[in-house]
């Protein structure tokens, strides 16, 4: 009755799974099912639907495949005999994998074209200054974790799962670190795993196209006394990894780092440069004012300094 009063998708009522006989049933056949489910949900991590069709395969394997329990041994016999799971089949929900995140840097300059060879150096110089980071990294800390979701099943014996922490210059990053055991419990070995794993892939930063799928766009600079020290700066979109973002953000505030000033990078994500000096924004601003201008001997080299 029930079963008929509420089908699938079950409401919440706090019961996922019931299990019913529909039909008669000897105390035999009953207890064979129970002897059955309850093997397999000491047996292993189950899930109630798998354990029920399993138990539910060896009742009809041996008390309807001989008719040895079946009630009336002219019923037809067919799946439907014996114990029903009224319930919805589990789903397994696969999460999204983590996508890189999209920076928006301020950059010191005047008004230009975003054109390859500027976007170019951007990723270069950005994915160098990642390097080097991860390069001199030290692993802190690390202790068990279980698989991501998207991880589990896919790894044979042997291999588990860690939670990492490193060190990079002024930043902190945790990671989760899939393995086999004998370079997960070597602090040495894992780490030199987790900086391959890291920067040895593939390029990590990526300039994000406009919206018209173009490389190139003209801006016009802006202006904020919080930023490069006033000076004009314009914005570049970067796509990089989430772990790298971490690390750039953690960087940005620190008064002693001053390899994003190299790149003339003044702000990340709303994040002020706090390295940058008023000297870095006349000697950028420098070179951005001579652009298309010849080069000069190295004996007038003096007289062009910014001062």
């Amino acid at each position: 009755m029930l079963s008929s009063l509420v089908s699938p998708p079950l409401p919440m009522i706090g019961v996922p799974y019931i299990i019913y006989w529909k039909s008669a049933f000897s105390s035999y056949a009953a207890s064979h099912f129970r002897q059955g489910l309850l093997s397999v949900v000491q047996s292993s991590c189950s899930h109630t639907w798998d354990a029920f069709q399993l138990a539910h395969a060896s009742y009809r394997l041996y008390c309807t495949w001989n008719n040895q329990f079946v009630p009336d041994s002219n019923q037809k016999l067919s799946s439907k005999l014996g114990s029903h799971l009224l319930g919805d089949s589990p789903k397994i929900n696969i999460p999204i994998p983590e996508k890189d995140l999209d920076l928006r840097f301020l950059v010191c300059g005047l008004s230009c074209t975003l054109d390859a060879c500027l976007l170019g150096s951007l990723e270069d110089g950005l994915n160098a200054l990642l390097n080097i980071e991860i390069r001199g990294s030290k692993l802190h800390n690390r202790v068990s974790a279980a698989p991501s979701p998207l991880q589990e099943g896919t790894f044979s014996r042997g291999f588990v799962t860690m939670r990492c922490d490193i060190t990079c210059s002024c930043a902190h990053i945790s990671l989760l670190v899939s393995g086999s055991a004998q370079t997960c419990f070597d602090d040495q070995l894992l780490e030199c795993h987790i900086k391959s794993a890291l920067i040895e892939k593939s390029q990590l930063v990526h300039a994000v196209p406009n919206s018209e799928g173009r490389m190139s766009s003209l801006l016009n600079p802006l202006n904020s006394v919080s930023m490069a020290c006033g000076a004009s700066v314009f914005e570049v979109h970067m796509r990089v990894p989430t772990w790298a973002a971490q690390v750039l953000k953690y960087l940005a505030p620190e008064v002693s780092y001053r390899s994003l000033v190299t790149l003339g990078i003044a702000s990340i994500q709303g994040i002020s440069v706090a390295s940058f000096e008023m000297e870095d924004a006349d000697r950028l601003l420098f070179f951005c004012r001579r652009q298309g201008m010849d080069f000069v001997s190295e004996d007038d080299a003096a007289s062009c300094r910014p001062r």
